[in-house]
């Protein structure tokens, strides 16, 4: 059986290409989890949803995280986020 972290990941990496908008309120608080992959995967899932309302906490975040690979993971969410609001 997996570690608890790759069972938590795997279920995070479901949640953003279902698209449920509803799942934002899910996914925004495992921005703040210990493990920087589970942040990683968090912002790529919210990525995925298209959903605006996860524009202020993934700046929030960014503005406090200090893995690179998160910070990443965050620039390229807002960036897709960004065109979401402008094609709706």
């Amino acid at each position: 059986m997996g570690s608890p972290v790759l069972l938590l990941r795997a279920a995070i990496e479901t949640l953003g290409p279902m698209g449920v908008a509803s799942d934002v309120g899910v996914l925004v608080p495992l921005l703040d989890h210990i493990s920087r992959d589970i942040r990683a995967a968090t912002a790529r899932a919210l990525r995925d949803l298209c959903n605006t309302q996860a524009i202020t906490p993934l700046r929030v975040r960014y503005a406090k995280e200090q893995t690179d690979q998160v910070k990443l993971a965050i620039s390229e969410a807002l960036r897709i986020l960004d065109q979401c609001t402008t094609n709706p």
